[in-house]
Formats: structure tokens, C-alpha cells, sequence
């Protein structure tokens, strides 16, 4: 099984700052990632981040419509930093298994702190 860091930023902001081993793809072309990598699997783990974690959760949507079943969205930049340098820590010791059923429960904190930075958003709006 291989694994992917992929960053849906512009090629500007990937240029910019982004995280060690990532590979850019923007978000809008990441349903070509099969054509990019021909011996890419559908069980391969992709990690997906942006600068705020709106176009990863548009990319992750993508991939998992087209079959992706080990595709997750670790958020902003930033989180996506701090969330894979603790499982970095976590995981010494640890068997891959562990590791990758430790990335469940960060995809769960993700998807509540997206919610709500939403809700935040579209309260902002009115």
C-alpha cells in the first residue's frame, strides 16, 4: 500500500510554505491524481490539506465519489502540520494498523471543527 500527502493548494501557495513529501495537485484537478499515478490503488491512504480546509474536503468528496476508500482530509496548512507531527509521536512503537486507525479519530475531530467554522462563516454572513 502507498501512501500520499497531497496538498489542493494553487502551485503559488504550494511554492510558498507546504508540508515535507507533499505533492501539489489543486483541488480542481484531483480526479486526474489516477492519471498522474498509473499504479495508484483505490486502497492507497491519501491525505489531503489546503490552507483552510474548504478545498480538501472538495477534494476528498471527489476521490471518494470515483471509489477512494483511504482518502482523508487533515484540514488547513496549518492543522494538517500539527495534526501529522502528533501522530508522527504517536505512531513510534506503534504498528502501521495503529497509525492508521489513529487517523479515524482526527478525521472525526476535523469534520466537527469544519461544521462549526461553517456555521461560524454563515452566521458572519447575515
Amino acid at each position: 500500500m502507498q501512501s500520499f500527502l497531497i496538498d489542493v493548494r494553487t502551485s503559488e501557495e504550494y511554492a510558498a510554505d507546504h508540508l515535507k513529501g507533499a505533492i501539489n495537485i489543486p483541488y480542481e484537478e484531483i480526479s486526474r491524481l489516477p492519471t498522474l499515478f498509473p499504479n495508484l490503488s483505490k486502497e492507497d491512504e491519501i491525505t489531503l490539506y489546503c490552507r483552510s480546509g474548504r478545498r480538501s474536503l472538495i477534494a476528498l468528496d471527489t476521490l471518494r465519489t470515483v471509489g477512494f476508500v483511504n482518502a482523508r482530509d487533515i484540514g488547513g496548512l496549518e492543522m494538517a502540520r500539527s495534526i501529522l507531527s502528533d501522530e508522527d509521536k504517536k505512531a513510534l512503537g506503534r504498528s502501521p494498523t495503529a497509525r492508521s486507525q489513529q487517523g479515524t479519530i482526527y478525521d472525526k475531530a476535523f469534520l466537527e471543527w469544519s461544521c462549526q467554522k461553517l456555521l461560524d462563516d454563515l452566521r458572519a454572513l447575515e
